[in-house]
Parts: C-alpha cells; structure tokens; sequence
C-alpha cells in the first residue's frame, strides 16, 4: 500500500514521516529530497529555474540560492506556479521510479511524503491519503524556528499553501499534532493499527 503523507508548512509532517521511518521500518520516498536533489548543480532543474528566474536565484559557487527563491515565490503567486510548473514533472518521474524500486522488494508499505501531494495532483500515486495539521499559531512558531525568519514572512509561508481544512476535506485519515511528541507518537501509531487493518 502507498501511503501520500501531506500536510501545511509547521505542521508537523516530517516528524510524522520521521516515526513512520524509524518506529514502524516503512521506507519513505521524500519529495522535498527529491526536490533538492534535481536542482544540484549539473542537473537539469537547476538549468531550468535558473533560465526562468535568472541569475539572482545562483550562488556564485553554482548552487541554487534557496533562501532568495523562497523569498521570491512566498511574494509572488505567479512564480510559486512557474516553479512548480518546472519542477513537478522532474519530481514526479523520480517518484515513480522510488516507488517501483520499494515495490519490487515486495516492501508492504511505502510512504510518500509530498508538502504539496494535492496541489500538485500526486495522490493519484497513493491508495490512501493521511493529512498533519496543527494550529496556525503553532505553525508560525515552528516556521519562525526552524527558518530564523519573521513573523510576516512564516505567515506567507503558510498563506500561499493550500488552507489546511482544504487538505482535511481530501484526506482519508487526519493526523491532529496540536499536542506533545508523545501524542503525536501515538496517534500514529494508532493510524498505522487502523490500516493494518483494512
């Protein structure tokens, strides 16, 4: 069974992604790695994001600039498109391949762990779909943490994904990470139990 693990920015989805890894052995086939690795230099989404954003998003060693990217696609709807547009097809072929490899080991499970498995139409790779949420606040905490970046700037982050209740609506399971590492250990554990059994 191919589990789609999505959820916000903050909420909380690759410690989900981490326990599902390292407690209950289920490989994981990770976008956002997928997603870096096709924009190493030498590779060909690094020459198509630098043909459309140009030069401003390249370190002068070669690499993709993430920092100036991120900040100009969480101003700019258009770009977030453009970038995506470029980058999907590049992370879906790799996906497929990840997914066929752990499906010829016979692995029972395999999770894809995609931030954007909706908005990029990549459930259609799953058989069942489980969403994070947490609190915004909570969100914007962890965000401002984890990036050392401002209040404005995480809300940004969070206002150009797809609202949490929309992600909710399409999911077969919802995982609730407003608690403590030990909830949220649990209410995964309890997840895994229930599709054990379907």
């Amino acid at each position: 069974m191919i589990i789609g693990l999505t959820g916000g920015i903050g909420s909380g989805k690759s410690e989900v992604s981490n326990i599902l890894k390292e407690q209950f052995k289920i490989p994981i086939v990770d976008a956002d790695a997928i997603s870096e690795d096709i924009v190493k230099p030498g590779r060909k989404g690094l020459q198509a994001v630098f043909q459309s954003f140009g030069k401003e998003v390249i370190t002068p060693d070669g690499e993709l600039d993430r920092e100036i990217l991120r900040q100009k696609i969480s101003r700019n709807d258009d770009d977030m498109r453009l970038l995506n547009s470029i980058l999907h097809p590049l992370i879906e072929s790799e996906v497929k391949e990840q997914i066929e490899h752990y499906t010829r080991l016979g692995e029972k499970y395999i999770v894809y762990d995609c931030p954007l498995l909706f908005e990029a139409h990549q459930e259609k790779f799953v058989d069942l779909t489980i969403v994070v949420v947490c609190d915004d606040d909570e969100r914007i905490n962890r965000v401002m943490k984890r990036d050392s970046c401002t209040k404005e700037d995480a809300r940004k982050m969070i206002a150009i994904q797809m609202p949490q209740n929309q992600m909710v609506s399409k999911a077969d399971v919802v995982i609730d990470n407003n608690g403590t590492l030990e909830d949220l250990n649990q209410a995964v554990a309890f997840v895994m139990t229930k599709i054990d059994h379907l």
